[in-house]
C-alpha cells in the first residue's frame, strides 16, 4: 500500500474498528499524522497566535479517532485483541507495548492452500458412502462425522 492509499483508506474508515489493517497502512498513516503534527506545531511556533493553536488542537483531535481505529485494525491483523489499544492509557509503557505489538507480522486466519488443495478436491469428489443424511437429507461434506442438520452420526 502506498502513502496516498494508506491516508485515503484510513480517513475513509475513520470510525471502522472491524476488519484488519496492514503494517504499511498503519505506519504510513502514523507518519502522515506525525508530519501534520510537526507542521501545525511549526506554524504555531512561528505565528504565536492563540487562535491558530486552537485550530491545531482541533485538527489533532480530529486525527485521534482515525488513528485509534487503524491501531485496532492493525492489532487484529497481527493476531491480538483490539482491546489492547487500552494499553495506551498507561503512561509511556503502554504506548511502547502497543507499538511493539503493531510491528508483529500479519496472521492469516486460515491457510488458503489447504482449502484449494488437490487432495481436498479429490476427497470431495469421491464421497460415495452415503453422500446425504438418511434422517434429514442434508448433504454430507468430506470428513464430516455428524449431520449439521439433525446431529445424527454417519
Amino acid at each position: 500500500m502506498t502513502f496516498g492509499q494508506a491516508i485515503k483508506t484510513c480517513l475513509s474508515k475513520y470510525a471502522t474498528f472491524t476488519g484488519v489493517a496492514s503494517r504499511s497502512e498503519f505506519w504510513w498513516f502514523n507518519l502522515f499524522g506525525l508530519c501534520v503534527g510537526i507542521a501545525i506545531g511549526s506554524i504555531d511556533l512561528v505565528a504565536k497566535s492563540p487562535g491558530l493553536a486552537i485550530v491545531g488542537v482541533l485538527i489533532e483531535i480530529g486525527f485521534l479517532l482515525p488513528a485509534l481505529s487503524v491501531q485496532c485494525r492493525r492489532l487484529r491483523d497481527a493476531g491480538f485483541s483490539p482491546w489492547l489499544c487500552l494499553l495506551n492509557l498507561i503512561p509511556y509503557l503502554g504506548w511502547f507495548i502497543v507499538l511493539f505489538l503493531a510491528t508483529r507480522p500479519s496472521k492469516a486466519l486460515f491457510d488458503l492452500s489447504q482449502i484449494h488443495s488437490a487432495s481436498y478436491e479429490a476427497e470431495a469428489l469421491t464421497v460415495t458412502d452415503g453422500g446425504y443424511c438418511s434422517s434429514c437429507g442434508k448433504l454430507r461434506l468430506p470428513g464430516q462425522k455428524f449431520c449439521q442438520g439433525c446431529g445424527s452420526g454417519f
